[in-house]
């Protein structure tokens, strides 16, 4: 495994670790003031979620000691960008979670902060393919939103990126929105109250509840694949809806995420929607234009 799939797969961790705090947090304010058994109750589902995110975050931690135990050589430029970025985003994440009042998430997160402090060592050691970095250059990895002031970082978001939505699944790549990448046009998020109505003779219904209900999020856009060809790129648009076609067959929820740092949890993707047009000779389209569909799944995650 490469040194960067180490370091992606970690930055999942802490974002599914930064996901069960949220919950474990909101569940320990709603203990205050409730009858016993709902006391209870919170307090069963805020230890379970505490203990899976202390997981998560060992988790990351172990992959980005195994990263930082096989970086052993200069990285080219293009993949040690990408070990900067996530080094940086996990540096934000052990940040945020050793600042826990939670005592087993702040312990997590020192061990965590420990980790990605082997990770700044060497990128003070090794730099990128004809560009050696500098002990002085690097010594502190810093979030990105520190670096630049043009992209905006939410309150209690674990970091902000250039990218506009991240795709990331159980295991393995996940898949990113860019501006320069299969950039969506329109991003529609709708929430479905559970309201029912019940019908009663010679009465209006009667409305009630019956649970929290669903949502959907629906992106579209379109990629101009011969503009894509002026730029070198080949057919890179069909090439990244075949990857967003991948990842939905797996039938696995994807953690998403926004490039201003914020988690949206976890969603199934429940379908996929291309069309081509302006066709060319071979069948080629100098448009394509798609809809990706999401569901979102339980925040429970029982079977996983």
């Amino acid at each position: 495994m490469s040194i960067d799939s180490w370091i992606r797969q970690a930055t999942g961790e802490a974002a599914k670790a930064a996901e069960r705090v949220r919950q474990a947090e909101a569940a320990l304010k709603q203990k205050a003031g409730g009858l016993e058994k709902q006391v209870n109750g919170q307090a069963l589902k805020a230890a379970q979620w505490i203990g899976t995110a202390a997981g998560h975050i060992d988790r990351a931690g172990k992959l980005a000691a195994s990263a930082s135990a096989a970086w052993n050589h200069v990285l080219p430029a293009a993949e040690a960008a990408a070990v900067k970025r996530g080094t940086g985003v996990l540096s934000a994440a052990a940040d945020r979670f050793a600042a826990s009042g939670i005592a087993a998430i702040k312990d997590a997160g020192e061990r965590l902060q420990a980790s990605v402090a082997g990770l700044g060592r060497k990128l003070g050691v090794f730099g990128t393919a004809g560009q050696p970095a500098t002990p002085a250059a690097v010594a502190e990895v810093k979030p990105s939103s520190q670096l630049t002031p043009a992209v905006p970082r939410l309150a209690g978001a674990t970091e902000a990126t250039r990218h506009l939505l991240v795709l990331m699944p159980p295991a393995g790549d996940g898949f990113y929105f860019g501006l320069s990448a299969t950039a969506f046009d329109l991003l529609r998020r709708q929430t479905a109250f559970g309201i029912d109505s019940v019908p009663r003779l010679g009465r209006p219904d009667a409305a009630q509840a019956v649970g929290q209900g669903s949502e959907t999020l629906t992106l579209s856009g379109a990629v101009y694949l011969s503009h894509r060809m002026t730029l070198g790129k080949g057919n890179a648009g069909a090439d990244e809806l075949a990857l967003l076609r991948k990842l939905g067959l797996a039938l696995k929820p994807l953690q998403l995420s926004t490039g201003s740092g914020e988690l949206l949890g976890r969603w199934y993707m429940t379908s996929l929607t291309e069309e081509r047009s302006y066709l060319i000779a071979g069948g080629h389209a100098r448009k394509q234009t798609y809809t990706l569909e999401f569901k979102r799944y339980g925040d429970d995650y029982q079977k996983l």
